[in-house]
């Protein structure tokens, strides 16, 4: 059984009674971030914002990554591109996995070993997220039934977040969820690995092939 975020509760105070930790109880913790693309960002923004202190681990340093990661370290985060380093996630306090990272590459296992405790985006949102979230999933489909769900719900007179798997990282509507009525997510099979305690008020499963 994968070791999951409340594997170190008392580090964290986190719990499913609990639900979100407080500003304070990130306050000063060490999170690393997994991925510099447009969700590792997000992400780091959102744990930045709480006090964290936020390390942000890629293997790529493309020109698109160097860009990602200086708007990030001059709110404060600390880089580690090109590779990562063991010790860096073992000395975490949590690991926030992009979509795609791999769960079972060495430096997450090794981690895992250690009771740190491992999420991923959709999964920290979900634990911050007051309003309603319908979310969509499957091989196929998930796009195409994410955009018309959220096209439903505007033509309704309804504020509607979209995004998720889709583009807009779910955990960017946080600090402004009061500006909207739903959210309507799509969720891919790597996001829902991460997810323990994701329970949205309407769920879908499209289909399911041998690709998943």
């Amino acid at each position: 059984m994968q070791a999951g975020i409340l594997a170190v509760e008392p580090r964290l105070g986190w719990s499913k009674e609990v639900g979100a930790m407080t500003k304070g109880e990130w306050t000063g913790k060490k999170v690393l971030v997994v991925g510099l693309g447009r969700t590792g960002e997000a992400v780091a923004r959102f744990a930045l914002g709480k006090g964290a202190l936020v390390t942000i681990t890629d293997t790529r340093s493309d020109r698109d990554i160097q860009v990602r990661g200086a708007r990030l370290e001059k709110k404060g985060a600390r880089l580690e591109l090109g590779g990562h380093q063991i010790r860096t996630f073992t000395g975490a306090h949590l690991i926030v996995l992009s979509p795609g990272v791999p769960p079972d590459m060495e430096p997450l296992v090794r981690a895992r070993a250690k009771g740190v405790a491992i999420t991923g985006e959709i999964e920290l949102a979900a634990r911050e997220l007051q309003v309603p979230m319908a979310a969509v999933t499957g091989t196929n489909g998930k796009t195409t039934t994410t955009s018309l769900l959220g096209a439903i719900l505007a033509a309704a007179g309804r504020r509607v977040f979209v995004g998720g798997n889709i583009g807009n990282p779910l955990i960017d509507l946080v600090p402004g969820q009061k500006k909207v009525d739903a959210a309507v997510v799509e969720v891919s099979s790597f996001q829902l690995e991460t997810a323990e305690r994701l329970h949205p008020r309407v769920a879908a499963l499209l289909n399911v092939t041998p690709d998943h």
